[in-house]
């Protein structure tokens, strides 16, 4: 079988699959449209799990899923490129650990998150939140021990809990 008819038959099992459990589970539409979420969903679950892996990015996902680069890389275009939307999961993660673990170094987080060097991490971190790791932390810190300062969390911290408030 060649590539071409491997990748059809592979893109019609897909359409099958969904087409049979779309009223299960209560997806309507497009049969294609459907495949299209489910890839979605499976490319952003891997991404999920493999957020430290440092080699993680746009070609070692085609090549370690198996799936052709155009489709993936509109998939992902709102969220600025597959690339882009790997280093914002990063830095998500980022602050969860920031904030869950105090006494984790900065390097630490970043050398987990698949960061090569602390000093991008912190770039990238900046560039995203307007302001560095460390004041995150003492921002976090300080609400907590501070009285008079109201429960919430800072925005960033609410943006990487899903916009929700853990004080309520």
């Amino acid at each position: 079988m060649s590539m071409n008819e491997a990748r059809e038959a592979s893109r019609v099992g897909v359409q099958l699959i969904v087409t049979a459990f779309a009223k299960q589970a209560r997806l309507h539409g497009n049969p294609r449209a459907l495949a299209r979420a489910v890839v979605y969903s499976r490319v952003r679950h891997y991404i999920k799990l493999n957020l430290h892996r440092p080699d993680l990015n746009a070609a070692s996902l085609l090549k370690e899923l198996r799936l052709p680069r155009l489709p993936i890389y509109r998939m992902f275009e709102h969220e600025g490129g597959v690339d882009s939307y790997i280093r914002i999961c990063r830095l998500r993660e980022a602050v969860n650990d920031l904030i869950r673990f105090p006494t984790l170094p900065v390097k630490d987080v970043a050398y987990g998150l698949g960061f090569n060097h602390v000093e991008s991490f912190n770039r990238a971190f900046r560039r995203t939140y307007d302001f560095s790791p460390q004041e995150l932390r003492t921002t976090v810190t300080n609400r907590m021990f501070d009285k008079s300062a109201p429960r919430s969390m800072p925005p960033v911290a609410q943006s990487a809990a899903g916009g929700q408030d853990s004080s309520q």
